[in-house]
């Protein structure tokens, strides 16, 4: 079943007016008809079953027949502090990261990173990597589109590392896995996961880090490119956290729009 976000607005009551851009998609498309059931999602994570009832040249509408919580929407919300790529590796981390269940992407520029600037990061790439967020997370049952931060500086972001219950750094020389740095994390309701650049992080980052609370772990004994192990270890997190067992009525919205 075809799944879209919709603007706050859109939807009127029982009823889904969908944007433009996604009647084209609907009618020209995908070429749907009136009657087909789709799947209308509000950025909560929520999500509502409805019927097209509309689909014209003037517009697409739809009427919600039963809603209830995304069950792709994990518990744990997962920040993702990664360092700029190349375009396509990073966009790949978008996609794959989205669909593993991150919550926010927060590029950073490191020492080893090939991406030194903010400047780097045009408006005209952000809206293509939203687009690209969006997309995944209406493809892998996402409840939340995920939140693309604006890039800044490794300094500025272990700032923010005392706002997560926990913080890991993937560093290749750390003695703790990720794994057992997550024994006794029950209850953990936000995480960060920093990953370096090709080559990881320099010595003086992870230090700079792990003194801001951070916790330095290993993934694994084999050697992972970045944007695997932003990836790998997001999976990793969301698994040790409980986040990746199957929820009870995954199949989708139940019950009726009145609750």
């Amino acid at each position: 079943m075809h799944r879209f976000f919709v603007e706050p607005g859109r939807l009127q009551g029982d009823r889904v007016v969908f944007s433009d851009a996604q009647a084209h998609q609907i009618r020209r498309v995908l070429r749907m008809d009136a009657g087909r059931e789709v799947v209308v999602l509000d950025n909560t994570a929520l999500e509502y079953r409805a019927v097209l009832s509309k689909v014209a040249a003037d517009g697409v509408e739809a009427e919600i027949t039963a809603h209830g919580p995304a069950p792709g929407e994990p518990v744990v919300r997962l920040t993702l502090f990664q360092s700029l790529l190349r375009q396509e590796k990073f966009e790949l981390v978008l996609q794959k990261g989205t669909e593993a269940g991150v919550a926010r992407f927060v590029p950073i520029l490191t020492r080893r990173g090939l991406i030194q600037k903010t400047s780097a990061v045009t408006p005209q790439k952000m809206q293509r990597w939203r687009r690209i967020v969006t997309e995944a997370a209406e493809q892998s049952h996402r409840g939340v589109i995920p939140e693309i931060a604006p890039a800044m500086g490794v300094e500025q972001a272990v700032a923010m590392a005392g706002d997560y219950g926990i913080v890991l750094v993937a560093a290749m020389t750390a003695s703790l896995s990720l794994d057992e740095a997550l024994k006794g994390c029950k209850g953990l309701t936000t995480a960060g996961l920093f990953i370096g650049p090709e080559g990881g992080f320099e010595d003086e980052e992870v230090a700079m880090l792990t003194s801001a609370g951070a916790r330095a772990v290993h993934l694994g004994p084999r050697v992972l490119r970045t944007e695997t192990a932003a990836v790998a270890g997001s999976l990793l997190i969301l698994h040790g956290t409980g986040q990746m067992k199957t929820p009870v009525g995954s199949g989708g919205v139940g019950g009726s729009p009145d609750g």
